[in-house]
C-alpha cells in the first residue's frame, strides 16, 4: 500500500509540472505574438525610456587574435559588360594598430601555388561594418568567366615584414539571369564578423582585449566610437572588441539621428595592462557517504559495492582554471575525475576514455533559460579526466587531445588525432615565403591501432593472416 500511495503522489507531482510547463509555454507563446508587430517594425520599435549605458572592461585572457575576409555572395553573375553588380568584400581584422597595411587578391582556383593574381587590392585602413567593393575586372582589364571558380586570401602586413594570411576562399562565376531568380539571392548581413580564418600567423600582438558595449540605444540611430560607426541592433545595443597595446585609451560613443544631427555623447577610459598575472578558477568537491540494507535476494545487486552492507564513500572533485604565469605564459588546467569511490578517483587520471565524449553532448545535461543571452564556449579538448596547456606565442606544452600537424614534407606526412603529450616548439620568425623559420614538435601517446604488413601465397581457398585470427573467403 505504501508503494502505491507513493507512486500516486509521483504522478500527481508529475501532473502539476507539467500543467506549469504549458502554463509557461502558453505565456511565451502570448508574449512572443505581442511582440511580432513590433519587431518587425524595426527602427519605429526600439524606443526606449531607458538610460543609454556605456562600458569598456578589459578580457585579460581571451588574446587571440582574429582575421577574415569574406564575399557578400559566393555566387555573383556576369554579363557582356561585366558583373550585374560590384563585388562586396567584409573585412574583420580586431588588432588593427598592429597592422600597416592589407591586400585582397584573387585568383583562378587552378592557380594552386597563388603566382599569378588576377587582381590585387592594397588598403591602409577600413571599416569592418562596411565592404571593400571590386569592380570585378582584374588588373589587365578582363572579365571574370562564367562557369569558373575564383579564390581570395586576405593577407595583413605589420611593419617589420610579418605578415598573416587568411584560409583561401571561394566564389563562382555564372551567366546572368532573370531578374526573378536574382532577388532569392539575400546579401549576408556582415558575413564572417567575428571569426577568424587564420591560416597561417606571423604577426603575434602583445595586447590586451578591450571589449566596449552600450545598451539602450534607439536602433534609429547612428552610432560611432572615435569617429568610426558600428551597427546597433534590433535590441538597441552594440558590442565591439579590440587587442590594444599596454596604456591608456580613450572611447567617445557619439550618436546621431535620422537628420545626421549629434543627440549625444558618452566616453570612457580604460588602463591596459595585459602582462598582470591574474588567475581565474571554479572547482567543486562532492562527497556521498551512505549505507544500504538490502533483504532477500541480492543476486542482481552483487556486482555493486554500495549494497554490501558497509559504508560507501564516493566522491567526485572537478575544477576549471585558466590565468597568466609570470605575464607571458598563459595557462588553462581542467579535471574532472567523474563520481566514484574517494579511494578511486584519483586513479587512472591520464588514461584515455573514448565515452567521455559523449558527456558533452548528452541533451539531458541542457535546459532552456529564456532570455538568456550568454554563449557556451569549450576551452579544453580532452577524452581523459585531466587537461592542461601552457602556451606562449606559437609554442605549447599540452596534455589532450592535439594533432600532430607533421605535413611540411610531401611524401613523408604523418598527420593524426591523438590523445597524450604534446611539446611544440615554434620561432616567431618566417622566411620571405611565410613558413616558419623554426619548429621542434615532439608527441608521446598510447597508439591504439598500428600499421602491420602480411605477407603470403594466396590460395584458392582464402588468405590467412600471420597476427590475428582472421580468415577471408576468396569470392
Amino acid at each position: 500500500m505504501d508503494i502505491k500511495k507513493r507512486r500516486g503522489k509521483r504522478v500527481a507531482g508529475r501532473r502539476g509540472v507539467e500543467l506549469q510547463k504549458k502554463i509557461i509555454a502558453g505565456l511565451i507563446v502570448i508574449a512572443m505574438l505581442i511582440g511580432l508587430p513590433g519587431f518587425y517594425q524595426g527602427a519605429e520599435a526600439a524606443t526606449t525610456s531607458l538610460p543609454l549605458s556605456f562600458s569598456v572592461t578589459q578580457d585579460r585572457f581571451d588574446q587571440k587574435p582574429r582575421l577574415n575576409a569574406t564575399v557578400e555572395n559566393d555566387l555573383v553573375f556576369v554579363g557582356e559588360r561585366g558583373l550585374q553588380g560590384p563585388m562586396r568584400f567584409f573585412i574583420y581584422c580586431d588588432y588593427p594598430d598592429y597592422i600597416d597595411h592589407y591586400r585582397i587578391s584573387i585568383y583562378e582556383e587552378d592557380d594552386i601555388e597563388s603566382k599569378f593574381p588576377l587582381h590585387a587590392s592594397e588598403f591602409k585602413e577600413f571599416n569592418p561594418y562596411e565592404p571593400i567593393v571590386w569592380n570585378g575586372k582584374s588588373d589587365d582589364g578582363r572579365l571574370l568567366k562564367a562557369g569558373v571558380r575564383y579564390r581570395y586570401i586576405l593577407e595583413a602586413f605589420d611593419g617589420k615584414g610579418n605578415r598573416d594570411v587568411t584560409l583561401a576562399k571561394f566564389f563562382r562565376v555564372a551567366r546572368q539571369i532573370d531578374a526573378e531568380k536574382k532577388e532569392d539571392l539575400q546579401p549576408v548581413e556582415l558575413p564572417g564578423f567575428g571569426i577568424d580564418a587564420t591560416a597561417q600567423r606571423g604577426i603575434l600582438p602583445q595586447a590586451g582585449r578591450v571589449v566596449l558595449q552600450a545598451r539602450n540605444l534607439l536602433n534609429s540611430y547612428t552610432a560611432t566610437i572615435n569617429d568610426k560607426k558600428v551597427p546597433v541592433d534590433l535590441n538597441g545595443s552594440l558590442v565591439c572588441s579590440y587587442l590594444l597595446p599596454d596604456g591608456k585609451h580613450s572611447f567617445v560613443l557619439k550618436l546621431y539621428d535620422e537628420s545626421g544631427i549629434l543627440q549625444e555623447t558618452r566616453s570612457q577610459e580604460i588602463d591596459l595592462a595585459w602582462g598582470s598575472n591574474e588567475t581565474f578558477f571554479v572547482g567543486l568537491v562532492d562527497i556521498t557517504l551512505g549505507k544500504n540494507k538490502v533483504t532477500g535476494s541480492i543476486e542482481p545487486l552483487a556486482q555493486d559495492d554500495h549494497f554490501n552492507g558497509k559504508l560507501y564513500k564516493d566522491g567526485r572533485i572537478a575544477f576549471y582554471l585558466k590565468g597568466k604565469v609570470k605575464g607571458q605564459y598563459l595557462l588553462t588546467a581542467q579535471l574532472d575525475t567523474g563520481e566514484d569511490g574517494l579511494s578511486k578517483i584519483f586513479k587512472q587520471l591520464g588514461e584515455k576514455d573514448p565515452k567521455r565524449i559523449f558527456r558533452e553532448i548528452d541533451p539531458d545535461r541542457y535546459y532552456p533559460v529564456y532570455g538568456d543571452d550568454s554563449t557556451l564556449t569549450t576551452d579544453v579538448n580532452t577524452q581523459g579526466k585531466f587537461y592542461v596547456k601552457l602556451e606562449k606565442n606559437k609554442s605549447h606544452l599540452l596534455w589532450g587531445n592535439f594533432n600532430t600537424a607533421i605535413t611540411g614534407t610531401e611524401l613523408s606526412q604523418y598527420n593524426r588525432s591523438l590523445y597524450g603529450l604534446q611539446i611544440v616548439s615554434e620561432s616567431p620568425e618566417e622566411t620571405k615565403f611565410g613558413d616558419t623559420k623554426k619548429r621542434v614538435s615532439a608527441f608521446l601517446s598510447a597508439g591504439e591501432t598500428r600499421q602491420d604488413h602480411n605477407g603470403n601465397i594466396g590460395h584458392q581457398f582464402g588468405y590467412f593472416l600471420d597476427r590475428f585470427h582472421a580468415f577471408a573467403i576468396r569470392q
